[in-house]
């Protein structure tokens, strides 16, 4: 496997108060702050503004990237379904928001306090795990149907302010607690498995996860590394993030076969990839 730096000379397109003001406004990527971050499977990918933001933005195969949406509260996480519709979690007012290709965003779903990381199955059922209030009181994924209904996947138990959510093609969910570590498989029926624990000796551990060639890949921040996460529960640091850096947005790109991680809460200047030897995703 190898590490490459992948700098993109992009700049963010007008938003609409900006057209409205008659001129427009380009800003370089370094500009921006993220939060989640997810590809698409064409080369694309998405990438939420964070807890203090309003905007998701849209970045192309050739590294152009303009605010897709705006007036969002909060957006931590975001994935798409089959039609190019995103889904977005809004931590502070509780609801998953829903983003047309065309940007028009509307209310989808109300949640739980806290909402996070969101992961979709093959059905077009959402995934949402609940950080919670305060210093992380979430205990629940809940489960969003195509309608907007939602319903209790998992609750309790081994949940202890789940953040970053990811799925298999088997529709397994794994979440990870940003409070102790412990990251999860949880199956169709609502079982919760423990299947590792990474230390949080400075009361956070993980960010977000992404799954890909079987594994999971999670991005540590306390440690500012990347760790990969076998099925058999072995954990091992995959990659040391820049100094300075804390990773933090993570996604699995399915048309270059890597994965793509970003710095936490600062401006970027580009997403560091981590290219996969083969495909078993």
């Amino acid at each position: 496997m190898k590490l490459q730096t992948f700098v993109m000379a992009a700049t963010m397109m007008c938003s609409v108060a900006c057209v409205n003001a008659g001129h427009k406004r380009t800003l370089p990527l370094a500009f921006l702050t993220m939060d989640g971050i997810h590809a698409d499977g064409s080369g694309a990918f998405f990438a939420a503004d964070g807890f203090d933001g309003d905007r998701v933005y849209a970045i192309t195969p050739e590294g152009t990237t303009s605010v897709l949406a705006g007036g969002l509260a909060g957006p931590i996480d975001v994935t798409n379904d089959s039609a190019g519709n995103l889904y977005v979690t809004n931590f502070n007012n509780a609801t998953v928001s829903k983003v047309s290709p065309e940007g028009v965003v509307s209310d989808f779903a109300t949640v739980l306090t806290g909402p996070s990381g969101i992961t979709i199955d093959s059905s077009g059922n959402l995934y949402v795990s609940h950080f919670g209030a305060g210093n992380g009181d979430g205990d629940t994924v809940l489960k969003v149907s195509p309608d907007g209904s939602t319903s209790v996947f998992s609750q309790g138990g081994l949940l202890n302010a789940p953040v970053g959510t990811a799925i298999d093609k088997e529709g397994n969910i794994y979440t990870a607690n940003f409070n102790d570590g412990i990251v999860l498989k949880i199956l169709p029926d609502g079982t919760q498995l423990q299947i590792a624990q990474i230390d949080a000796p400075n009361g956070f551990a993980i960010g977000h996860l992404a799954y890909a060639n079987g594994r999971l890949f999670a991005t540590g921040l306390a440690d500012q590394v990347i760790y990969v996460i076998r099925p058999n529960g072995r954990v091992r640091v995959r990659r040391n993030a820049p100094e300075g850096d804390f990773p933090n947005g993570i996604t699995f790109d399915s048309a270059t076969n890597q994965i793509l991680f970003t710095n936490a809460f600062a401006p970027v200047s580009g997403f560091e990839r981590i290219r996969l030897r083969n495909r078993r995703y």
